[in-house]
């Protein structure tokens, strides 16, 4: 369950919290390869682990009308437009601090916002 944004950001780790109140529990982090596979959920920690930079072109996962929000941890994640990817440009770049969200649309997921960053 995501709560109201407060003030600026006080801790990131397993749990996020914005002035003390936590937006997202138990956060799975994800190490990245070219296809992303979603396990259950909707907030994701994001690592480009080991290498420092990644580039995603696909989503392996596929569920119409699932919406998912992804916190950069570790490294810079790329989302490259196309295959089942639409982002805002040709591609999506997410550093650590960094705020994105896709909703799957049919078979493809596209960027709901701008990446923001904290």
């Amino acid at each position: 369950t995501v709560q109201n944004y407060h003030g600026a950001p006080t801790t990131f780790g397993t749990t996020i919290s914005f002035a003390s109140t936590v937006v997202g529990s138990s956060l799975t982090t994800l190490t990245c390869g070219t296809a992303l596979t979603l396990p259950a959920g909707n907030l994701f920690g994001l690592s480009s682990a080991p290498a420092g930079t990644t580039t995603v072109t696909s989503f392996a996962t596929v569920n119409n009308g699932r919406r998912v929000m992804f916190y950069g941890q570790a490294g810079t994640v790329t989302f490259s437009d196309g295959n089942n990817i639409k982002t805002n440009g040709a591609s999506t770049a997410v550093a650590p601090n960094d705020f994105v969200e896709f909703v799957c649309v049919g078979t493809t997921w596209c960027q709901l916002a701008a990446a923001v960053s904290l």
